[in-house]
């Protein structure tokens, strides 16, 4: 008889993508951040780590809803509902990226670059996802190459990658079929939660070290960059991923000590995604160079912020996550 996934350890690693999140995006405009909490264009940051694990968690969460609305009220139901969402998502993201960037700059700068952030990738790279969520491992590990190749291969040689350098971000229009790497392999998670405990932890390892290792060489000929999404970047983020679900999963499943505030935070990340995006607004009145201090404090209240928005909804049994 087939057990369920854990979903401990799913809500925690929801949650540290958040709190990831929340440090990432409130401090990447201040001067005295350092470096490792910043986006580079090329190079790996702790920064650039945080997206690629909303599309492994975003994975993980499709296929199980997924499967479980296939079994009850078939394909067609199931598939529905996922464009549903990912047309929920989409609109999320373009209100909360593009309204205020097409009254300052216009519709082509939305479209170029604005337009693209996690909410939209996830709805798009969900739509891709789609086309294989049915088949099995091999299928869902198949698709995920061959959209991540097919967008190298048009970023090299069709001046894909030049463009998105020089005019957008995070792999730009064409940056689901990269995007979609992190979330297909994010479906393999609730068939690998089905086995053994020292299964999961080994299987978990060989993907996370594997994949970690196959980015490393891969940069030697493409660089590290969220910016242009190059396979390299990808395919380490994801193994990334892995390693990090196996640290929760140890200590959420296993020892049962998960991680103070990441479940309440993973039960609600599309909520806490958004009210972030609300919250970090005041920042604009400091200046960039304020000092330390300071920055920490306002660190502090705007996650304290997020957290009661959280708590807020956890207890009202109020769920909205990716």
């Amino acid at each position: 008889m087939e057990t369920k996934p854990r979903l401990q350890s799913l809500d925690q690693f929801r949650g540290w993508a958040i709190v990831g999140m929340i440090a990432v995006n409130f401090l990447g405009r201040f001067a005295v951040t350092p470096a490792f909490l910043k986006h580079w264009r090329v190079g790996f940051t702790f920064a650039d780590s945080i997206m690629p694990m909303f599309l492994f968690a975003a994975g993980m969460g499709m296929f199980m809803s997924f499967r479980r609305q296939a079994e009850s009220d078939g394909s067609r139901s199931a598939r529905l509902a996922v464009v549903k969402r990912c047309f929920f998502l989409l609109l999320i993201g373009v209100v909360l990226y593009g309204v205020p960037g097409i009254f300052e700059k216009g519709i082509v700068f939305f479209l170029r670059r604005i337009m693209w952030d996690a909410l939209t990738h996830i709805a798009f790279a969900s739509i891709l996802a789609m086309v294989v969520i049915h088949k099995s491992a091999y299928w869902r590990v198949g698709a995920a190459v061959i959209y991540l190749l097919t967008f190298q291969l048009i970023s090299d040689h069709a001046g894909y990658g030049s463009w998105v350098w020089e005019r957008s971000l995070d792999g730009g229009p064409l940056g689901p079929l990269s995007w979609a790497f992190p979330l297909l392999l994010g479906t393999l998670m609730p068939d690998i939660l089905k086995q053994k405990p020292s299964r999961i932890s080994w299987m978990c390892l060989g993907w996370g070290v594997g994949l970690l290792l196959l980015g490393y060489l891969l940069s030697f000929n493409w660089q590290y960059s969220q910016r242009r999404m190059t396979c390299s970047y990808s395919i380490a983020a994801t193994g990334l991923s892995f390693l990090i679900y196996l640290g929760l999963y140890f200590l959420a499943d296993i020892l049962k000590r998960p991680l103070p505030h990441l479940s309440t935070f993973g039960k609600n990340s599309i909520a806490i995604y958004v009210a972030l995006h609300i919250l970090i607004i005041p920042q604009i009145f400091f200046a960039k160079d304020i000092p330390a201090v300071l920055v920490v404090e306002l660190l502090l209240a705007t996650y304290l912020g997020c957290y009661a928005v959280a708590r807020l909804l956890e207890y009202k049994k109020v769920f909205l996550k990716i």
